[in-house]
């Protein structure tokens, strides 16, 4: 007896022969009663749709990431020593839309200080977008 190595599940056994049936199926009886052209040409409709929204939703996506890349230079292009943001971050401790109660700021190194006043500043402007 020929035993396979990997047998089936029962439903992906199901699907397959389901798939194997209605693909012998001819064109003409599973389009008993509807107009081919109608599906076919419903078919390029919903395709042009999809294509459409594809485009809409990459377009908005590039958009998004010039305006972060431009966001970046300027925020990068207008420095702030660590005093500066040591005392911003000292402040936002006390807001409760950060999370940097647990920070100690004194013992931070000043890039430390500084990269962490950057992603606060970068949190804030995308809040407020």
């Amino acid at each position: 007896m020929n035993h396979p190595t990997n047998p089936k599940h029962p439903e992906e056994a199901f699907l397959e022969a389901l798939a194997l049936e209605l693909a012998a199926v001819p064109d003409a009886e599973i389009l008993e009663g509807v107009d081919a052209g109608q599906v076919l040409e419903r078919g390029k409709q919903a395709l042009a749709a999809a294509k459409k929204e594809a485009g809409r939703r990459r377009l908005q996506r590039a958009k998004s990431a010039l305006a972060a890349r431009e966001f970046a230079r300027d925020f990068d292009a207008a420095p702030v020593s660590a005093a500066e943001a040591r005392a911003f971050l000292a402040q936002a401790a006390n807001d409760p839309r950060y999370t940097l109660a647990a920070r100690k700021l004194d013992e931070m190194s000043d890039e430390d200080v500084l990269r962490l006043y950057r992603q606060a500043k970068r949190l804030d402007v995308s809040d407020n977008d």
